[in-house]
């Protein structure tokens, strides 16, 4: 097993895991939301183990991007009932933490 190192798990995190979409259909709300919430906390360990004080070169907008994907992915889903309900709380949740988060590290570092 590999150990990355938090500058390697940083670049991982926001230029691959963080764009990018669960695989399969729109009818799959349960995974978009699987999908934001462990990214969601992916991205909290970055902010932790960081202290929030680095930056990364385009976060605002690749965060910005992967919201924008998320939620056009909900949008086309097209779902109703209580599973769509709770993955579009899930996928706003985690949209609004993902903001707040990218504000931090600009606030404290200047650089995102």
């Amino acid at each position: 097993m590999k150990r990355y190192s938090i500058d390697e798990f940083g670049e991982k995190l926001f230029l691959a895991y963080l764009p990018a979409l669960p695989p399969g259909g729109y009818d799959r709300a349960e995974d978009l939301m699987v999908y934001c919430s462990v990214t969601g906390l992916l991205f909290r360990t970055w902010v932790v183990c960081t202290g929030a004080k680095e930056g990364f070169v385009g976060l605002q907008e690749i965060v910005h991007e992967a919201i924008l994907r998320r939620e056009k992915r909900l949008v086309n889903s097209g779902g109703n009932g209580a599973l769509w309900e709770e993955t579009k709380r899930v996928v706003r949740r985690e949209a609004t933490t993902l903001k707040l988060l990218t504000r931090k590290i600009h606030s404290r570092c200047g650089c995102v």
